[in-house]
């Protein structure tokens, strides 16, 4: 069978196959960790990081950040905030189902669709790896993933050609990992934080033993209990990134602003293309920045043929990341207030 593991960023497949251990399957660019997009171009299909090389280019033929969008409805917080994060897509509301639809030039697909067309991205992906196409699966999924959005999981995996043996919580499969190999004969409580791209999760395992008769002899057999949760589903990696892309955007103002072409009370803002690119920079700046004190970001002819040349200190971009801070230790309080330690 294969594991999923989708992220609003990047997914990850195993391969669990009788006689041999667990293995990550690496993608066609030989890589353990795919990114979860999709662009259609020219009338061809492209994903992961096919799709991401064209995605500052191409923003209104991509999709990225489609789990975001899974299972609700149009008027729901994280879709309204899809908007607000510059992303270009035109999302509607099915006049006959009510459900939500992204429309990509004339087309009109369903989140479930396009996450379809990541499941199968992954069947391929383990079949050049494993040799075969594989059916049967395991699909972790975000603790404060609703009903809805759980139905819309097994609805997508079913146009996959998937069959789903079991949802796993993802702070859940991690205790499990990290438990299977382990017997704590004295009960020992661990807090496991995972931030994602867009949700912190955080739950209290308390792992424990019992004794048992195995062919007539005492066996300790490991176990654990969830015993705390906490979360935040509106706060991640990713608005990170969007904070240091609202940073570079007002540098580029400055410098547009005295520019013959600049139309006042105009800011790169407006426009889903440059902030985009923006966005995508400031990824990777984000990254460079957590191993060194500043980097300088060049963007060539970002809007009306406008260079961007700055520097950005590690300190400039954790001032403007200040109220975000406190956002993301706030599950770690309610998790532990929900266990009574």
């Amino acid at each position: 069978m294969i594991g999923l593991d989708f992220g609003s960023d990047t997914m990850k497949v195993a391969l669990v196959a009788p006689g041999a251990p667990l293995e990550i399957v690496t993608n066609f660019q030989s890589k353990r960790k795919t990114p979860t997009a999709v662009t259609f171009y020219r009338g061809e299909r492209m994903f992961g990081a096919d799709s991401m090389a064209l995605i500052t280019r191409k923003p209104d033929l991509s999709f990225a950040r489609i789990y975001r969008v899974l299972g609700k409805s149009i008027g729901n917080p994280s879709v309204e905030q899809m908007k607000k994060d510059y992303f270009p897509y035109e999302i509607y509301a099915n006049e006959t189902t009510g459900s939500t639809c992204i429309k990509q030039e004339e087309t009109y697909y369903t989140p479930e669709e396009l996450m379809a067309m990541m499941m199968q991205h992954a069947k391929d992906m383990t079949a050049n790896y494993g040799g075969k196409q594989i059916k049967d699966c395991v699909i972790t999924v975000p603790a404060h993933f609703t009903q809805h959005e759980r139905r819309a999981l097994y609805s997508a995996a079913d146009i996959a050609n998937l069959r789903v043996l079991s949802l796993i919580e993802e702070n859940t499969a991690a205790a499990l990992h990290y438990g299977i190999d382990r017997v704590f004969e004295q009960p020992k409580t661990i807090l496991y934080y995972n931030m994602g791209a867009s949700a912190v999760q955080v739950s209290v395992v308390t792992y424990n033993s019992y004794v048992t008769k195995e062919a007539g002899k005492n066996k300790t057999i490991g176990q654990f209990e969830v015993v705390g949760k906490g979360w935040d589903e509106n706060i991640g990696g990713f608005n990170f990134d969007v904070k240091l892309a609202e940073l570079l955007a007002e540098r580029f103002n400055e410098v547009w602003s005295k520019k013959k072409s600049y139309i006042k009370g105009d800011k790169v803002q407006a426009h889903n293309g440059p902030m985009t690119r923006l966005r995508t920079q400031a990824t990777k700046v984000k990254e460079v920045l957590s191993a060194n004190p500043e980097f300088p970001v060049k963007i060539e002819q970002l809007w009306k043929d406008i260079d961007l040349s700055t520097k950005v200190s590690r300190a400039e971009f954790e001032e403007a990341c200040a109220d975000l801070f406190a956002m993301i230790t706030a599950p770690i309080d309610a998790a532990l207030a929900n266990a009574g330690m």
